[in-house]
C-alpha cells in the first residue's frame, strides 16, 4: 500500500504519481519516515522482499521465493534491483578496481609497453565513465555533485594517462621522447592514485 502511486490535485492540475515513501521523503515527514510500517517496507525493498513487476515498472510485488533455502532462488535476475545485491555489487567492483589500479602502479613498464592488466583497467574505466554518463543522461543536471565531479576528474587524468601512454607507442622504442612520454604518464597515474587516496 506504501508503495502504490498515487497524484495529487494542486491548482486544479495532477501532480505527478508518487508513493508514500517517495512523499515522505520529499516532504521530510519524520512522523512517517520513523514509523515501523515505514521501516519495514523500506527493509523490504533494501533486501528485495519487495520487487517491481516485470510489466509495471511503478508496482512492486513480493519475490515469493526469499524464504526457501535453495541457493538459486536467491541469486535470480529480479532481486539484482534490490539495493543490497546492487551496493555489494558496486563495493565488489571497486575492490577489483583498486587491486587492477594497484596492480598497475607497482609494475612500471619501462619499455612503455601496455600489459593485460593495464588493458583491463582501462576497460573498467571505460565502463565507470559509461555509468556515470548514463546516470547523468537519465537524471539530468539534478544528478552532479561533489562526488561525480570528483569522479569525473578522476576518470579524466586515467584518461590523460591512457592518451600519452599511446602517445608515447607511435615512437620507437629506443626514442628519448618515448620514454619522456612514458614517464609522464605514469605521473598522471600518480595523481590520481594521490587524489584517490
Amino acid at each position: 500500500m506504501l508503495l502504490k502511486r498515487y497524484s495529487v490535485v494542486v491548482d486544479d492540475e495532477q501532480t505527478q504519481p508518487a508513493n508514500v515513501i517517495e512523499r515522505a521523503v520529499d516532504l521530510h515527514a519524520i512522523h512517517v519516515t520513523g514509523s515501523s510500517g515505514y521501516q519495514k517496507c523500506v527493509e523490504y525493498l533494501w533486501k528485495g522482499r519487495l520487487i517491481q513487476d516485470e510489466e509495471d515498472a511503478s508496482t512492486f510485488t513480493e519475490y515469493k521465493k526469499m524464504d526457501r533455502p535453495y541457493y538459486w532462488d536467491h541469486v535470480h535476475p529480479d532481486l539484482m534491483r534490490a539495493p543490497i545485491y546492487q551496493n555489494a555489487t558496486q563495493i565488489l567492483f571497486s575492490f577489483i578496481y583498486l587491486g587492477l589500479f594497484s596492480q598497475v602502479i607497482a609494475t612500471v613498464n619501462p619499455s612503455g609497453e601496455i600489459d593485460v592488466i593495464e588493458v583491463i583497467l582501462y576497460i573498467f574505466t571505460f565502463g565507470f565513465i559509461c555509468d556515470e554518463a548514463s546516470k547523468l543522461w537519465k537524471v539530468g543536471k539534478n544528478y552532479i555533485g561533489f562526488w561525480n565531479v570528483f569522479n569525473v576528474i578522476l576518470y579524466a587524468l586515467l584518461t590523460t594517462s591512457l592518451v600519452v601512454r599511446f602517445t608515447a607507442l607511435s615512437h620507437k622504442p629506443d626514442d628519448h621522447k618515448r620514454k619522456e612520454l612514458n614517464e609522464l604518464s605514469y605521473k598522471f597515474l600518480g595523481i590520481y592514485l594521490m587524489k584517490y587516496s
